[in-house]
């Protein structure tokens, strides 16, 4: 038997720098694991055999919302639709194109404005950043509840998504809509319609 239990070494016959090699892996194996028994003790969270085995696996998880995100995104694969999956993919890679690592203690009110400025560069409209943005707020909060502490960087940022600007009609498009009314072309529910909307602009209401 190779292995001391009570030292937690190896000893490999006949081959020292083979037994130096496996003795270097395992103290960075028992040193991974403390770390991680330490951080779910610091923040007093129950620790579970499958947590331990995806930190343990996965330790970036642990400090990297990039690395947590495709974690928890594949783990959640199994119970979601196709559309679902492919929705998690693209915002995680918006979020890979803004930046390479995105560790936790950097997600803040800032650096989701960032992200946001970033998302308009690319030419993405509201709707389309307010579904991102909500699916980031989604997985911060798995986050949260697997015991990673962070404060919402969503608290002061407004990601709902926006109806657009009404935009006045000018005098010739005002006039090409009553022309259409007065040519009686329409269907009856759209000629109402139509007359309701005129009435409101003409006359104000």
């Amino acid at each position: 038997d190779w292995f001391d239990r009570k030292r937690q070494t190896v000893l490999v016959p006949g081959d020292k720098r083979l037994t130096s090699d496996i003795n270097i892996l395992i103290r960075q194996a028992i040193g991974k694991a403390n770390d991680i028994f330490m951080h779910y003790r610091l923040l007093n969270f129950p620790l579970s055999v499958q947590q331990f085995k995806d930190d343990f696996t996965n330790p970036l998880a642990v400090y990297d919302f990039l690395a947590f995100f495709e974690r928890e995104m594949k783990a959640e694969g199994a119970d979601k639709a196709p559309g679902t999956c492919r929705n998690y993919n693209k915002t995680l890679n918006h979020l890979r194109r803004f930046t390479d690592k995105l560790p936790f203690i950097d997600l803040t009110p800032d650096k989701i404005r960032d992200f946001d400025i970033h998302l308009k560069r690319r030419g993405l409209v509201l709707s389309s950043r307010y579904s991102i943005h909500k699916q980031v707020k989604k997985f911060i909060r798995i986050a949260q509840k697997k015991g990673i502490r962070i404060d919402d960087p969503y608290s002061d940022f407004k990601s709902r998504p926006g109806q657009g600007q009404r935009q006045p009609l000018t005098q010739e498009e005002l006039q090409r809509l009553i022309t259409l009314h007065a040519s009686g072309e329409l269907a009856t529910n759209w000629q109402q319609a139509l007359t309701c909307f005129l009435a409101s602009a003409t006359i104000g209401g």
